[in-house]
């Protein structure tokens, strides 16, 4: 009786044992995933190292952050212009690589008050501490949109508003003109996005924003009647044949229409779209390739970076750097 007695409790005890083993196994899993889902680890990864700006160089560094939109354009003075913050949760990568390029000093755009562009600008701004932020027209009450301008205020960070023939300009001749939105009476945030204009000697680039198709039609149609309509003082916007276009909704449907695609004829494309089914549209894929346009996405190349010097332009991933 008491050698069965001592099995079974041996028994008994083996099963506890096994009990709490996979009690243990579930509870790390569980942490890993929850640590996962609040901080990335690729967040905890440390930036990559960045060469240095050659002379008379510009940069755009168009940045992977798994959805929504983030892009530093580096001027050759070595002032950088930082637009939008992604979706956060990039934690210190985005500001150490910004920080990388040792910027003579630091601005920051706002193209739209959506998530998508302000999950992370409170911590781009509190990291870099830019001297000016330019503001969309359309304003929204949200918390990512509340923290950032406080991130701004506690920097002493002055804030302008960005409309219509704003003009961001820099003595090497590099500059960017906002052609859109019109005024700040607008109502629809996605609509009254910013789209800049960038060109620095002959290359020339669209940086899109949230717009939809309705608000391409309207940029055409103006652009048909006067191709000067865009112009500011010695900043002159010509849009045709483009060196290279950010689509608009990071390349997802209701924007990026063939008619607007075959105006521009941008000869790269650029796509900071988040991973999974469903991010980058199929039919705008298509309408890419059918206008003859090569596309670069974020979600597969990691961060893009285009390089213009001397007249021309290349294009680097993580892959080729």
């Amino acid at each position: 009786m008491r050698n069965r007695s001592c099995a079974e409790r041996g028994k008994r005890i083996r099963l506890w044992l096994r009990i709490a083993r996979c009690a243990a196994v579930f509870l790390v899993v569980g942490a890993l995933a929850l640590f996962e889902y609040l901080c990335p680890m690729r967040s905890l990864l440390p930036a990559p190292r960045v060469a240095a700006r050659e002379e008379g160089e510009l940069r755009l560094h168009f940045f992977d952050t798994d959805g929504g939109e983030c892009t530093a354009v580096e001027f050759p003075e070595g002032d950088v212009l930082v637009i939008d913050g992604g979706k956060g949760g990039f934690g210190t990568r985005v500001p150490n690589y910004i920080k990388a390029l040792n910027p003579a000093r630091v601005s920051v755009v706002l193209t739209n008050p959506g998530y998508g562009h302000t999950g992370g600008l409170a911590e781009l701004i509190s990291a870099l501490s830019p001297e000016e932020l330019y503001l969309p027209a359309f304003e929204a009450e949200t918390g990512a949109y509340r923290r950032a301008i406080a991130a701004a205020e506690r920097a002493g960070c002055e804030t302008k508003r960005l409309t219509r023939y704003g003009v961001i300009a820099r003595d090497s001749g590099a500059y960017a003109v906002c052609l859109s939105p019109y005024s700040m009476g607008e109502t629809d945030a996605d609509e009254a996005s910013s789209v800049l204009y960038l060109q620095y000697g002959e290359f020339r680039a669209l940086l899109c924003s949230d717009t939809t198709a309705s608000r391409e039609e309207k940029l055409m149609n103006e652009y048909a009647i006067d191709e000067t309509i865009f112009d500011r003082g010695n900043c002159t916007v010509r849009l045709p044949q483009l060196s290279l276009l950010r689509t608009a909704r990071g390349g997802a449907a209701g924007a990026s229409s063939e008619k607007w695609l075959f105006f521009l004829g941008a000869e790269t494309g650029i796509v900071s779209c988040g991973r999974g089914e469903g991010s980058f549209s199929g039919e705008v894929a298509k309408r890419l390739h059918s206008a003859g346009t090569d596309v670069y996405r974020t979600d597969e190349l990691g961060t893009v970076v285009v390089s213009v010097r001397n007249g021309e332009y290349r294009v680097f991933t993580q892959e080729t750097e």
